[in-house]
């Protein structure tokens, strides 16, 4: 079965019109099925790249879908990615690193991640360690691996890529983990094993198997030190003496930013579609100005670097950057490449020019002075007369539960709620599915026709993304803010504000701000991430600080956030009988 794409196109470097954003899954759905291709889809950017993971779980909930996110970081930038977006990317190159050519794959990436060359795969084809219960192992083994891999001995783990030993206790989080691990050992055999909140150390969940690989894209053995070494003095011939990346790579220590000079630590680096089996490439609508504007961006940034050498007053802050065509694709690497593999290109427009997708948008139900009830009434009735399955998606339970309540007086309508498309698919052509699936658009094929809370209600409630501050107007926001402020951590809580400092990390300085806690703690927060602290609003003299590490923040943030909720539904609730009437 095909959901959208024409019974006759040639899955052969074309494109295919009429796809927007909205019905980019059941393309990839149709490329999977019809294919023997691991299937590589590049969406614009992060977001719509999770919109879409989330939209194909629900459609291919048995099949292995992956995402690989870009760095969040400028290109040339003297920052490394945050640590859980390498441990995602790391997470799916292991999967793909180790997989076997039985089995097959859709993974999803952005523009900037698919003009990248990473690590090589044969780095994490290397066996990872994989740790079960009950398992026969001594915790000097463990620790000898962990150590051997780069991880960071710790009291208290907190962050990916750390370890800790307490007696028969190792707690360890893995790189590409969303939490850490708690393995108890009895004698050399592990008696449990579990995962835990780093920051209440409150065990989450029990688990059998626990797999260990690399901490980040990049490992510094001694091969890969000497190879650094080598390569950096050849090509930028300066004095090695006073540079400080080049100390601390050459005495095996982490440098911020490191990662940016990741070709001369290997021989070659790969690209994304060399860990697929025959891989098959969707691009999504304007993949080629997304491109255009990456590479722009990359070359702009490479152009400063070279001009701001020789003009850095302390020269052990040097920066030397690698040219583009080194660590990023040119536009004459990504023709190559599409000569080699076979791809497809969406398109939102319909020129007449391409083959277009089987599909028809559909349009929210309007009529003058008729009531939306009856209109949708109208239109089911209309449909479930012929031989076309229906479905509905609606954004969330309770609005599925709404939606359902306002139709089940209809006499002639029978109604269902489901869980997945599979379990859809086995109900008669007569009765109406409603699915919990975040689709915003609505279409009809020859063979069904989903709409979506777009269509009746004319709009979908979202959620309003929170702006970031912006760091360079931390300085103003500082002077406003006296020692002894009260402001909030969105993590840790009230704090007060005891003034800007310099800390030394790596000998490299950095600005931060310094918190004060209950029980005399202490919080120092770069200036870079000053979105995630406030004012706070109530009265000082009420104010009562919070611990670091302690519960009672994160109790009275989650009390709060379910207050909310439960007013946002009952709101919702009303907006919606109102729109019906």
């Amino acid at each position: 079965m095909t959901y959208i794409l024409p019974k006759d196109l040639s899955l052969n470097n074309t494109t295919l019109e009429g796809v927007n954003l909205h019905t980019e899954c059941f393309v990839v759905a149709d490329l999977y099925g019809q294919t023997q291709h691991d299937i590589l889809f590049v969406a614009h950017d992060e977001t719509a790249m999770t919109q879409l993971a989330t939209e194909l779980a629900y459609l291919l909930p048995d099949v292995s879908i992956v995402k690989f996110p870009a760095w969040d970081c400028l290109p040339y930038d003297r920052v490394s990615p945050r640590k859980d977006v390498v441990g995602e990317r790391l997470k799916t190159l292991s999967t793909l690193a180790n997989s076997t050519n039985k089995k097959r794959h859709i993974v999803l990436t952005t523009s900037s991640a698919f003009l990248q060359r990473i690590t090589p795969k044969a780095f994490l084809s290397q066996e990872n360690l994989i740790l079960k219960l009950g398992q026969e192992i001594s915790v000097d083994t463990v620790i000898g691996y962990l150590s051997k891999q780069g991880y960071q001995r710790v009291s208290n783990v907190r962050e990916p890529a750390e370890f800790a030993v307490r007696g028969g206790i190792v707690d360890i989080f893995p790189a590409s983990e969303q939490h850490p691990y708690r393995l108890d050992f009895f004698g050399d055999d592990i008696e449990s094993l579990r995962t835990f909140d780093p920051l209440t150390q409150r065990s989450l969940n029990d688990e059998k198997t626990l797999q260990i690989g690399a901490t980040g894209e990049l490992s510094l053995s001694p091969e890969t030190i000497e190879r650094f070494r080598t390569q950096y003095r050849e090509l930028f011939q300066t004095d090695v003496r006073s540079d400080l990346l080049y100390q601390d790579i050459s005495e095996g220590r982490q440098h911020p930013g490191m990662e940016h000079w990741l070709p001369l630590f290997y021989e070659k680096l790969d690209l994304l579609t060399d860990y697929l089996n025959k891989p098959f490439i969707a691009f999504t609508h304007g993949i080629e100005e997304a491109f255009t504007h990456r590479l722009e961006q990359i070359q702009d940034h490479y152009e400063a670097r070279i001009e701001g050498l020789g003009k850095d007053i302390d020269q052990s802050l040097c920066y030397n950057p690698l040219t583009p065509n080194t660590l990023y694709l040119s536009k004459n690497n990504i023709d190559a490449l599409l000569k080699e593999v076979p791809h497809l290109q969406t398109s939102v427009f319909k020129t007449g020019q391409n083959a277009h997708a089987n599909l028809t948008l559909l349009t929210p139900l309007m009529g003058n002075d008729i009531p939306k009830q009856e209109l949708l009434r109208d239109f089911l009735k209309e449909n479930l007369g012929g031989a076309k399955h229906v479905h509905v998606a609606c954004q969330s339970d309770g609005g599925r539960h709404q939606f359902m309540s306002q139709l089940q007086d209809l006499g002639f309508l029978k109604i269902t709620s489901v869980k997945g498309w599979q379990e859809a698919k086995q109900h008669p052509k007569k009765i109406v599915r409603f699915h919990v699936w975040p689709l915003q658009q609505g279409f009809e094929t020859d063979d069904f026709v989903l709409i979506t809370e777009l269509e009746f209600f004319g709009e979908i409630q979202r959620k309003i993304p929170k702006k970031a501050k912006r760091s360079d107007l931390f300085i103003a926001e500082a002077s406003a803010l006296e020692l002894g402020d009260y402001v909030v951590h969105e993590e840790h809580g009230i704090g007060q504000f005891d003034g800007l400092h310099t800390l030394e990390v790596d000998r490299i300085p950095h600005d931060c701000v310094r918190l004060l806690y209950g029980g005399g703690d202490k919080l120092f927060l770069p200036v870079e991430n000053i979105e995630l602290i406030s004012r706070y609003g109530g009265e000082d003299s009420n104010a009562v600080l919070d611990r670091l590490g302690a519960i009672a923040w994160q109790a009275r943030r989650a009390k709060v956030k379910k207050r909310l909720e439960e007013i946002a539904d009952h709101l919702i609730a009303i907006a919606a009988a109102r729109q019906i009437k």
